[in-house]
Order: structure tokens, then C-alpha cells, then sequence
């Protein structure tokens, strides 16, 4: 295994705390000993091989890491047995301090193949709190892949850093008592990032060496368990981390020192401009475009990316000049003349990537942007086209997303009106999916929620039952809108027996879906059913009223079926909120936010259960006048 130089151990009071001595006294007599148990796997004597076998099985991790530089032992018996025992099931990676998710996790672990690990690293990664700490420092330090290895050092060095110092050396004294004495390279890592964490500082120059050391091995192609892409996204973890603690310009210094590893093609350099601006590390974007100027002048995601960054430095003009420079990339003229010169097709073309180039913007948050490229395609199509029937259904499905109601009436109101009064057009739309009972639902659950907030009832009522009966996209929600909703007792009343019945049809779609997905070959459309059902429940009851209990086992298992994605990690949050568990549904909306940052209706759910935490502990702390009794 190629491994870069050990660092030197630095830090303050801090990582002296931290140490992990404690082991350092031991560490001596049992590498001894399993040495010699490993010499012993070549011993001529069959009851001795066994016996040296079964003792090293015994010390299980603690002998892996000798093991794994014993597999090209010159000794081609021993070498064999060695590889035999890395491999095989014999080595419990979960540890018995290690919580349940975390040993449900491991089970099984050193038998899967490479992929399935990563999956379980991301796993591990995805729990709450410091759960996954100790076992991530031990897949970091004990992982037979090099390139697993360092990925769980990332995954670990990835979590949020805590905001009180005590937890801070906590998790640092977890993973230096971890990977103890080993030197592979993601050890080395985790041991300055806990002595980082320990000190609550950020080693740059230490940093700055061990990525020098990285940067050269690569270039040589002397260490094959990085590449530039891991190396990227080494730096990235650092530098975010440096940022999150406050240590803004060292950030940048790290950050801009690597930014050639970003390769020069527009999708790496948007990924690299997005990841800056979710960071508050603006000034990369503008260094970025000094050394790429010819790809982000012909590339539109990239320019607003560089407005982005202006806007958020308050220099609007700026701001202004390079959106204009991106909205002209792809230019339609307004005049008939013109564009019959460029041709039909060609004026299509444009109008597709003025399209996409707005789902992009509207996919990595730029929101104001994307709205001025849906415009610029309504404004020069009629409402009776694709491209111009496309332009406003997504443009109104932003709005919604972003809460904008009178916006969403406006923008598909004539659309709406159109397609009611023209079949053919109607038909049209439907093959390319623009459907008129949707966007008419859609319409009308953001004029009841428009009533509601102008304080008129009656018109929030009939627009929501509208919306209920209307489209299965947003029947759901107007029906959790009626249910919120002020009313008189009949009112009530009814909303409460729609609730009733709808309940009770999605309990029964559970129920079909279940049986329909019963079997030794369950079809992954089928899970895709059954987890849908579950989530629809799931997001319906917690909502409203009913067996809080019940919705959340349902969400509990549509993520089982189809993994933490945001929209099921949103229903799950909303379930443990509804039975009052705050934290819970704190953590698990913030792991959904971020599995999709930019998505509106997410981080106003967060806003939203994160006001309520925080006014519970303002409640549940003592006043500074009574103060609690011991």
C-alpha cells in the first residue's frame, strides 16, 4: 500500500486530551503476538496452522491491519491464508458499543462485494448524531479496499461539525481511540482532522503539505487509491469544514491552491460553481471564470453562475451584465423576418435549451434566473405552442414550489382558459405531458391558499374543494389545506368524513399494493407502488389526524423499500413531528434538505419544525429568575 509520510501529531490542550495513549501501552506485545500467529499460518503442522488461524480470528480487527500488509508475504502458503482470512465472514466489522442501526448496517459486511460497502458507508454516513463515528473511523482504518478506506474517512469528516466544543473533542477522542496507531493514508487524515476538531482550529499549512504530498503522488501515478475526482472532493470536504467554522479565508487559500483538479467542461465547472455558492466561497466562482473565460462565455449555466456570485457581493450591475451576456447565448428574435431566416427548427433548438437551461438554474436554487429564462420563451411563443405551453406549466410549478400563489394563477390561468376551449389543442398538450386537469388543480389550490391568507373562507373552501376533486397531485394536499382550514361545524364535519374516506383508500391501497408485491420475485414497479402508498398515507395522516403511530411505521418502511430520498425523508420528519418527537423531526429534514438543497418546499418544512424546537427548549429551560433545583 503506497501511504503518504505520517504528520506529526499537533495541537493544543486540546489533543493532548485526546490522545488515545491509553492503547499505546498494549500495542506493542500484541502486534508481537500476531505476528508470530501469522508466521504460524505457514507452520508445517496442520493442528498448528488451525490453531494460529482460530487465535487471529479471535482478534478480528485488531489483527487486520498486520494482516493486510501480510497478504504479499513471500511465503505463498501464508499469503494465501492471509487473503482467505481478510475475506472471509469471520471478521465482525460492528462492535458491541456500536448502537442497533449501526450493527444492522455492518451485518454481513466484509462478504458484499465493493458497491454494496460504498452503499453501507453512505448508510452509516446518513445516521443521526455521533451514532456512525466509531464505526466509520474503524471502516477507515481497517477497510481492505484503499479506495473505501478513504472514502469512509470522508464520509465521517463530511458530518456537520458539532457547535459545542465538549461534543467536538468527544468525536475527536472516538476516532483517534479508533484507528490508534495505523498509518494508512485515511488514518492520517482522521487524525488531523481530529486534532483539528479537538483544538477547534484549522491546520492549514498541514493541510496545505498533506495535499502537496497527494498532488504529487498523482501526478506521477504513484498511489492508485486517488484519483483527481476523490482528491476534488478531499478538498472540498476540507474547505467546507474550514468555512462552516468560520475560517473563511483559509478555505479559499485551500480551495483555489486545488482548483485545477476541477476538470475544464461544463458540467465540473457548474457542479464547482454550485458547490461555492452553497458555501459562501464566491470568490472561486470568479477565479473559475479567469482561468476558463472561453467555456463560461459560451455557457449560460455557467454565467448566471458568475451573476449568482455577484448578487450575493451586492454588485448588481455585474450582476446584471453577465445574466444578460447568458440570456443572449441562444438569442430568438421577436421579428417574424429573422426568425424565418434562422428556420423553424433551428428557432425549436433554442427555445429547448433556453428550456433546459431554466430546469438547471431552478435545480441548483438560482431561481430568479430560471424565472427569466421561462419568460424569455413566453414572451416569443404563442400560448397554443409546446415551447410556450411548456414554459409556463414548469414556470407555474416553480412558483408553487416557492410559494409564489398569485404567481401560479398568472402564469397558468390562460393556459388554462385555452386548453378548456380547444380539444384538439388539449390533446396535444396531453402527449407531452401538459395536462389541463393538473395545472387546472394546481391553479386552484394556490387561489385557496391565496383566499386564505386575505382572510376569505368561503373562496379558500370552494377553491380547494376544486383542487380536491380535480387532479391526484395536489388532492392530497387541498384536502390537508380543507382540513387546516376555519369552518363551522358542518364544515368540519364534512372535511372530517373526506378524511375518513380517503384514509381508508389509501389503506387500501397499501393493501393491494402489498399483495401485489407478494412473492420470492417482487417487481421493483411494485415497490415503487407500495412505497408511494405508504408515503401518501404516511404525509396525509400526519398532516391531519389519525394513528400517528401507524404513519409512521408506513414511513418508515417506504424508505426501507426505496432508500432516504428527500420527499420520503420529508414525510418521515413530518410523522415524528406530528407525535411530537422534535429532534427526530429535526434530523431527519435536515438529512432531507440535504439530499435535495434546493428545493423549496423542504427548507420551509425545516424552517418550520426548527422554530417549534427551539420554542419547546426556550419553554422546557429554567427563567434566569427561578433557576432549576438540583
Amino acid at each position: 500500500m503506497n501511504a503518504v509520510p505520517c504528520l506529526a501529531q499537533t495541537g493544543g490542550n486540546g489533543a493532548d486530551e485526546v490522545s488515545g495513549a491509553q492503547t499505546a501501552g498494549r500495542d506493542v506485545p500484541v502486534r508481537q503476538t500476531i505476528a508470530e500467529l501469522i508466521e504460524k499460518l505457514g507452520h508445517p503442522n496442520y493442528v498448528s496452522r488451525q490453531r494460529a488461524k482460530a487465535a487471529l480470528q479471535r482478534y478480528g480487527l485488531e489483527a487486520l491491519d498486520q494482516l493486510q500488509q501480510a497478504s504479499d508475504h513471500p511465503d505463498n502458503q501464508i499469503a494465501m491464508s492471509v487473503r482467505r482470512l481478510i475475506a472471509s465472514r469471520s471478521i465482525r466489522w460492528s462492535g458491541p458499543l456500536d448502537p442497533e442501526p449501526v450493527r444492522k448496517t455492518l451485518t454481513g459486511y466484509g462478504s458484499l462485494a465493493i458497491n454494496d460497502r460504498q452503499s453501507r458507508i453512505e448508510r452509516l454516513a446518513d445516521l443521526p448524531d455521533e451514532m456512525a463515528t466509531a464505526a466509520l473511523a474503524r471502516l477507515a482504518r481497517f477497510e481492505t479496499d484503499p479506495r473505501l478506506s478513504l472514502f469512509a474517512a470522508i464520509a465521517l469528516m463530511e458530518q456537520p461539525t458539532p457547535a459545542d466544543l465538549t461534543t467536538q473533542r468527544k468525536r475527536a477522542k472516538t476516532i483517534l481511540d479508533t484507528i490508534g496507531q495505523s498509518d494508512r493514508v485515511a488514518s492520517q487524515w482522521l487524525r488531523l482532522y481530529a486534532s483539528d476538531l479537538a483544538d477547534n482550529q484549522f491546520a492549514l499549512q498541514q493541510w496545505m503539505d498533506l495535499l502537496a504530498i497527494h498532488r504529487r503522488q498523482l501526478d506521477r501515478h504513484a498511489d492508485h487509491q486517488l484519483d483527481s475526482d476523490l482528491l476534488l472532493r478531499f478538498v472540498r470536504v476540507l474547505s467546507a469544514g474550514a468555512a462552516q467554522q468560520g475560517h473563511v479565508e483559509d478555505a479559499l487559500r485551500l480551495a483555489t491552491a486545488n482548483l485545477d483538479l476541477v476538470s475544464p467542461v461544463p458540467n465540473e465547472l457548474t457542479d464547482a460553481c454550485t458547490w461555492a455558492l452553497e458555501h459562501h466561497l464566491d470568490p472561486l466562482v470568479f477565479e473559475l471564470h479567469r482561468m476558463h473565460p472561453s467555456l463560461f462565455d459560451k455557457d449560460p449555466v455557467l454565467l448566471y453562475g458568475v451573476a449568482e456570485a455577484h448578487t450575493k457581493l451586492g454588485n448588481d450591475s455585474l450582476a446584471e451584465k453577465f445574466a444578460a451576456a447568458a440570456l443572449d447565448t441562444n438569442p430568438i428574435p421577436t421579428d417574424e423576418s429573422e426568425r424565418d431566416e434562422l428556420g423553424a427548427q433551428e428557432v425549436k433548438t433554442r427555445a429547448a435549451r433556453h428550456l433546459k437551461v431554466a430546469t438547471d438554474l431552478r435545480d441548483r436554487g438560482f431561481f430568479r434566473w430560471a424565472e427569466r429564462e421561462f419568460s424569455f420563451v413566453i414572451d416569443r411563443f404563442e400560448i397554443e405552442s409546446i415551447e410556450g405551453a411548456m414554459a409556463r406549466k414548469l414556470l407555474g410549478e416553480m412558483h408553487s414550489d416557492l410559494f409564489q400563489h398569485a404567481q401560479v394563477i398568472d402564469v397558468l390561468e390562460p393556459l388554462i382558459q385555452r386548453l378548456a376551449i380547444d380539444g384538439e389543442l388539449k390533446q396535444r398538450m396531453d402527449v407531452r405531458d401538459i395536462s389541463l386537469v393538473d395545472m387546472r388543480a394546481l391553479a386552484a389550490y394556490h387561489r385557496g391558499l391565496l383566499a386564505k391568507e386575505r382572510g376569505d373562507s368561503e373562496a379558500a373552501r370552494a377553491a380547494f374543494e376544486v383542487a380536491f376533486q380535480e387532479g391526484y397531485r395536489q388532492r392530497i394536499d387541498a384536502l390537508i389545506a380543507m382540513y387546516h382550514l376555519d369552518g363551522d361545524d358542518d364544515y368540519r364535519r364534512s372535511v372530517r368524513q373526506m378524511l375518513a374516506r380517503e384514509t381508508l383508500g389509501h389503506e387500501r391501497k397499501i393493501a393491494d399494493a402489498d399483495r401485489g408485491g407478494q412473492g420470492r420475485f417482487m417487481l421493483r414497479k411494485n415497490d415503487d407502488l407500495l412505497a408511494q402508498a405508504l408515503n401518501d398515507y404516511a404525509w396525509l395522516v400526519s398532516n391531519t389526524t389519525g394513528d400517528f403511530d401507524k404513519a409512521l411505521r408506513c414511513s418508515q418502511r417506504s424508505i426501507e423499500l426505496m432508500g432516504q430520498r428527500a420527499t420520503l425523508m420529508d414525510t418521515l420528519a413530518r410523522c415524528h413531528f406530528a407525535l411530537g418527537e422534535l429532534d427526530a423531526a429535526v434530523q431527519w429534514q435536515r438529512r432531507a434538505v440535504a439530499a435535495q438543497p434546493h428545493f423549496p418546499p423542504l427548507k420551509r418544512q425545516l424552517d418550520e419544525f426548527e422554530s417549534a424546537l427551539k420554542d419547546s427548549q426556550a419553554t422546557d429551560s429554567p427563567s434566569p429568575e427561578s433557576p432549576a433545583t438540583p
